[in-house]
């Protein structure tokens, strides 16, 4: 039998057998342990199955078992499980791996071993399993407080949400940093997105960068923003010379040749894996009974409702979707079969609270309000970030318990899910396959550190061959490098000098160069629109011309440019390719500030066309709901104040040119950027807070103070037992402010 076989039967054996006496327990204890000696395959995760059904074994072995975890350095499972260690040597080597600032923390080895190489000052780039830990790492660097101004690089709101919140404990040592407009103290941490990083004016001397999901790097992955990224990193490494640097992600096998050298850096790759995955083939034991048409798409979903219905009724678990749209429909159809069921709602008094702001400020029809009522949710990244937070909240509890997902979940947020279902493989259109690596982040989201051994998928589709990853660092490698990496670069670290992109980049005047990098968007639809407003400049100067807020003509000016010259194919597409569409959506917003709104008229107009007559009520309403969310954070609050600031920072360079007063758009941004709250407020929203509460505290709050005055004022006068406020409103407002 071989290394893998004998491993295999015993993990049978262990979940098959029902209990095991002491004279049982041993053998199996003393089979770990010579499996473990011998570095056997697998052998770590046989400990991880014995740990998971602990019950089933013999307390008098106890001592054994200690000495197995101890062995493998999984230390934080010996608090975990109450076991004690009898040995002078173990107790040694178990202190050696206690948290110095944290109280009552202990590191497994591989923590310890990355803890060490980042106190003796080295650059490190990490792949980990998901189960690593890392956040305790993250902790552990910063309550030692050996950095004064620490830059964390994360690739969504809700990450930084969640390290914001885990970090507050050090707000009276650091300042946390959020925000672009944000000023610095003697002692920062700075939480951002690559593109805030780019952004931000004032940073001090940064000596600690961390890039968590540092994969995003990559040029031949690129999800559209892999060029920001670059460029922060790009602008840390050449502005600070000092800065050590910390890297991590998962599932990688190496980096692009020669950065290693060039960056002083370890890549370094750890298998070792706390969270054992268990995988059931679900997709084999219905051999050509599954797809995405027809009676194999009605009968893939029926396995799906009975397995969630049945064997995952009370645990949690997250069903991957293709896209938000599909991530609805299952939610609205498995709804459908559990009423068939005649099974009672769930209501808990979270969920209740949601669903009322539900009703009141989106939709009664919307699916996720009843589905909430079963236990049962959606979540894609275009929803606001207190619905998302709500629901993983209440998923962290077990009030919800199955939540119906798209990639945005598996990129980064944290959950107690025990079970992953793989339900699609691929990511938005049938032909955008899943691949080893997607599939692994996927698969990694089963189980969690200190709360799961084993991690549960569900694989309704057949997982993608494995492959050996090596990230590309475009900055680095230059194969491939977008024309707004390339820019950035000093011309002796140009590998190719007889590239078209190359020979197009150097023919630009330095000044223009500087002010496309500084822009951070195409540099050949930014070269093109400036040679439009230098040509047209006189003749059109006043609609160009307007500060603070637009008229009706200029603001419509302004957005023709930008949709001729800026937007991209995908963005038309959003707005069914005619301008009239986008521009009448923003000036809709603008004047009712309502979603609702949105949502009526867009409904009342599509319904009865071609593409949507056959759509139910709540299809309707699932599917212009989820559009409407995604204009306002896609669109209202990134990509249309972005387009505004490169327009309005190429109209201020024509105007030096012409030495005439330019306009100025900052304020109009900026509102766009805030979604309209009062500015003194904003942050709360990216804390989680409903828009609706923030629009009634407005009220009660001067636009002349601080944010930090604004909080305070809430907190004294307890504004937000007023009246006014849902109780959904104010139970995230005390969540939020505290």
């Amino acid at each position: 039998m071989d290394e893998i076989d004998f491993v295999s039967e015993l993990i049978s054996k262990i979940e098959s057998i029902e209990k095991f006496d002491f004279n049982q327990t041993f053998l199996i204890y003393k089979e770990c342990a010579e499996a473990l000696i011998k570095n056997m395959h697998n052998a770590q995760e046989l400990l991880i199955y014995i740990l998971n059904y602990r019950d089933k074994f013999s307390s008098g072995c106890d001592e054994i078992l200690a000495d197995l975890i101890e062995s493998t350095g999984f230390y934080p499972y010996l608090n975990k499980e109450n076991l004690e260690l009898y040995s002078t040597a173990a107790n040694i080597r178990k202190y050696t791996n206690k948290s110095d600032y944290l109280d009552n923390k202990i590191f497994h080895d591989e923590q310890k071993y990355i803890l060490d190489l980042i106190n003796r000052n080295n650059n490190l780039v990490i792949s980990a399993p998901t189960s690593f830990g890392k956040s305790l790492l993250i902790e552990e660097i910063i309550a030692s407080e050996r950095f004064k101004n620490i830059l964390v690089i994360q690739p969504t709101l809700a990450l930084l949400d969640e390290t914001r919140r885990n970090l507050t404990r050090y707000r009276d040592i650091y300042k946390l940093i959020t925000r672009t407009t944000q000023s610095p103290l003697e002692k920062n941490i700075f939480l951002f997105t690559a593109e805030r990083a780019c952004e931000y004016q004032f940073f001090p001397e940064v000596d600690f960068l961390i890039i968590d999901e540092f994969y995003k790097l990559s040029g031949k992955r690129d999800d559209g923003r892999s060029h920001a990224l670059n460029n922060a990193f790009l602008k840390i490494l050449k502005t600070y010379k000092n800065c050590q640097f910390y890297l991590l992600g998962p599932n990688i096998e190496g980096v692009s040749e020669g950065f290693e050298e060039k960056y002083q850096a370890k890549f370094i790759s750890i298998k070792t894996n706390l969270v054992a995955s268990k995988m059931h083939d679900i997709f084999s034991l219905y051999p050509n009974q599954f797809g995405n048409r027809g009676k194999k798409r009605k009968n893939k979903e029926r396995v799906l409702f009975e397995l969630l219905l049945s064997k995952l009724n009370n645990e949690n678990t997250l069903i991957y979707c293709a896209s938000p749209k599909k991530a609805h429909y299952l939610s609205r159809q498995y709804i459908e079969y559990i009423k068939d069921k005649n099974i009672n709602k769930k209501f808990t008094e979270g969920n209740k609270f949601l669903i009322e702001w539900l009703n009141k400020n989106v939709s009664k029809f919307w699916n996720l309000s009843e589905s909430l009522s079963y236990g049962v949710a959606v979540h894609d990244g275009t929803m606001p970030k207190h619905i998302l937070s709500s629901i993983l909240n209440e998923f962290n509890v077990q009030n919800i318990l199955h939540i119906f997902c798209t990639s945005t979940i598996i990129e980064g947020v944290n959950t107690s899910a025990k079970n992953i279902v793989y339900f699609d493989n691929h990511k938005g259109l049938e032909n955008n396959k899943i691949d080893f690596f997607d599939y692994s982040n996927i698969k990694g989201r089963a189980g969690r550190l200190m709360q799961h051994y084993v991690g549960h998928i569900y694989n309704f589709s057949q997982p993608p061959k494995e492959e050996r990853l090596i990230i590309d660092i475009p900055f680095h490698s230059q194969d491939p490098i977008q024309d707004e990496v390339l820019i950035n670069l000093d011309d002796n670290e140009i590998l190719d000098h007889e590239s078209e992109q190359y020979k197009f980049i150097s023919q630009i005047n330095s000044d223009e160069r500087t002010l496309f990098s500084e822009n951070g968007i195409s540099i050949r639809k930014q070269k093109k629109l400036l040679e439009y407003i230098q040509n047209n400049f006189v003749e059109y100067n006043k609609k160009f011309n307007w500060t603070d807020f637009p008229t009706k003509e200029q603001r419509q000016y302004c957005l023709q440019l930008i949709w001729d010259y800026l937007l991209e194919d995908v963005d038309k597409k959003f707005f069914f390719n005619k301008f009239t569409n986008f521009d009448a959506k923003l000036a809709k917003y603008l004047f009712e500030k309502n979603i609702n709104s949105l949502i009526d008229n867009d409904i009342n107009f599509w319904k009865n066309t071609d593409r949507y007559k056959e759509y139910s009520i709540g299809e309707l309403y699932d599917e212009f709901i989820q559009l409407n969310f995604k204009f306002l954070r896609l669109y209202v609050q990134f990509k249309i104040p972005k387009w505004l600031s490169v327009l309005n920072n190429l109209q201020n360079f024509v105007s030096k040119q012409y030495q005439i007063h330019s306009g100025d758009y900052s304020i109009y941004i900026k509102m766009c950027e805030n979604n309209f709250i009062q500015d003194n407020l904003f942050f709360l929203e990216e804390y989680g807070v409903p828009n609706t509460a923030l629009y009634k505290l407005a009220k009660f709050i001067p636009e002349n103070i601080s944010s930090d005055d604004a909080l305070e004022l809430i907190k004294t006068k307890k504004l937000y037992d007023d009246d006014q406020f849902l109780e959904y409103e104010r139970l995230k407002l005390k969540e939020n402010i505290n």
